[in-house]
């Protein structure tokens, strides 16, 4: 995603991620749904909740500290969750971000096969919350420019995340069900019909496949807690029906970046292959597991 910041007709420098500023970088991100209850205008409704998960892993060169594997080299970690909300009718009627820093560090406790990382509560652990801007203005700038707007200047861009968005979109004002209980259904071939059919009523419209849905059975708890659902509320008092949140097509993609310096002597991030990275182990673990191996969860 990229950040910038707008003041009228003046467009001011780019404003760089603080995953940015780090020598190394590993990021997974997927993509969930869930049915939430929300307040409006004083009345409690039930709205469809997207979410684009982000775990950006950030450290230094092992090879400069002499480790022998990467995993014993400390991490500071940025969880970014951008949730978009959406009636039933279609429209985005809201949305905001949650970003979580926190360090892991490696557990000298755990087997030498494990490499487990372990939160370092000596390290406080930072939330900062950003709210996007109303929903008729939100709604136009993510389905037709792509970009979701915030209150404070700052837009990101959206890619995967918009097809998902405009998929809900059209299915919960074209359908007598909800995205989210029509992502479950165990009749993938019935799904992959409806889904044509609305493409074809609404011309191109860019569909994912859909590959299969899953319920998360586990990570719940770490997964309210990326979003800053609170702790107060059971999880089940926030679904309506208990069918979510469904990671979107078991989809979890992987990247690995590197800051390198230019002749202007500024870093920028160029993405490198898991060949590149020598010594590091090749970690597909899904992020919500990773989340909770960490140990980071709602203090109850």
């Amino acid at each position: 995603m990229g950040t910038s910041i707008s003041f009228g007709t003046y467009e001011a420098e780019k404003i760089k991620e603080p995953w940015e500023k780090h020598q190394y970088r590993d990021v997974s991100k997927a993509f969930y749904t869930q049915s939430v209850n929300r307040m409006i205008n004083k009345l409690n409704y039930c709205v469809t909740a997207l979410t684009s998960l982000e775990l950006h892993e950030c450290y230094v060169d092992p090879d400069d500290k002499h480790n022998e594997f990467e995993p014993t080299v400390p991490k500071i970690n940025y969880l970014s969750a951008v949730t978009i909300y959406l009636n039933n009718i279609g429209k985005i009627i809201g949305g905001e971000r949650m970003l979580t820093e926190f360090k892991v560090i490696f557990d000298k406790n755990s087997p030498s096969s494990a490499r487990e990382y372990k939160i370092d509560n000596s390290y406080p652990i930072r939330r900062k919350k950003e709210n996007c801007v109303d929903g008729k203005e939100l709604h136009n700038h993510v389905i037709k420019n792509k970009k979701i707007q915030f209150r404070n200047g700052n837009f990101y861009v959206i890619k995967t995340f918009h097809k998902y968005i405009k998929e809900a979109s059209i299915c919960n004002r074209r359908t007598d069900v909800n995205y989210t209980n029509m992502k479950v259904t165990e009749n993938r071939d019935e799904l992959n019909q409806l889904l044509g059919n609305l493409a074809l009523l609404g011309g191109s419209i860019g569909f994912v496949e859909a590959k299969g849905a899953e319920v998360l059975a586990k990570g719940v708890e770490v997964f309210c807690y990326a979003l800053d659902i609170e702790p107060k509320i059971g999880v089940a008092e926030r679904m309506f029906p208990i069918k979510g949140p469904v990671h979107l097509d078991k989809l979890t993609t992987y990247k690995y970046f590197k800051a390198v310096q230019g002749e202007d002597l500024e870093f920028t991030q160029i993405e490198r292959s898991a060949k590149e990275r020598k010594s590091v182990p090749f970690d597909e673990t899904d992020i919500l597991e990773k989340l909770e191996n960490f140990g980071l969860k709602i203090k109850k």
